[in-house]
């Protein structure tokens, strides 16, 4: 009996995708945000807003929605012991996950172009310009995600979650500062005293796409190099339910 308890606890980690670290991730998302306020002024904060609730909206549906339903398939094909349809399924979802984010970059450029032309300012595309790529890497980050936690590495999708946010924060409060100094010296030149806040605004959102280009990296070489330890397992469990 206690066997059996300890090999069902086992299974339950599999295809488990926790929210606690995406909501620790978003966490910190927001207090680097408002970490943000002093280098980028409330002006720069404005010209943060819309491309930052823009990325909130598609990193709850790429970071913890659809994470969700891979870690769920992924982990049921694992018990099965199904290998091939593991891997038929990892392509599937990354090939639609590349798709959809080519398709939200383009909807997104499309977008930016129209807030431009409407608010008849053209600093509002700074912020925004940045987004369009940052939204196709999110999306087979979170797929990677889904399938790495469905395969019982949880604790591995955790970390780089966290890590990616405190990486962006970093990097997007260095850039946003360098950005803020080029704008004052472009306000300068061209008398337009927003300059260095649509520069920092910018310098943050590049800061966003950096992390989640560098936790893709880490994400595709993680679950490459994990995947004979997730075979291995796979065919084990294949041989389980034979017996059974």
């Amino acid at each position: 009996m206690a066997r059996n308890r300890k090999k069902t606890g086992k299974r339950k980690k599999q295809g488990n995708y926790s929210l606690k670290p995406v909501l620790t991730a978003a966490v910190c998302m927001i207090i680097f945000k408002i970490l943000l306020i002093p280098v980028t002024t409330w002006k720069g904060f404005g010209y943060l807003l819309l491309p930052f609730s823009l990325y909130l909206v598609w990193f709850a549906l790429w970071q913890a929605v659809i994470p969700g339903i891979v870690s769920g398939k992924a982990g049921v094909k694992l018990r099965m012991g199904k290998v091939s349809a593991l891997q038929r399924m990892a392509v599937q979802w990354l090939l639609l996950s590349v798709a959809a984010g080519g398709v939200a970059a383009f909807l997104l450029s499309k977008v930016t172009t129209e807030i431009m032309a409407v608010s008849g300012n053209s600093l509002v595309r700074l912020g925004l310009s940045v987004l369009p790529l940052t939204a196709w890497v999110m999306a087979p980050l979170g797929v990677l995600r889904g399938l790495i936690s469905g395969t019982g590495y949880g604790r591995m999708t955790a970390v780089s979650l966290v890590s990616e946010q405190l990486l962006a924060g970093g990097i997007g409060i260095l850039v946003a500062r360098l950005l803020f100094q080029s704008g004052e010296k472009a306000s300068l030149v061209y008398g337009n005293p927003d300059y260095p806040a649509a520069f920092a605004a910018k310098g943050s959102m590049l800061g966003m796409g950096a992390g989640a280009l560098v936790s893709l990296c880490f994400m595709v070489v993680f679950y490459r190099s994990s995947w004979k330890d997730t075979r291995r397992r796979a065919l084990r469990n294949r041989m389980k339910n034979k017996k059974q």
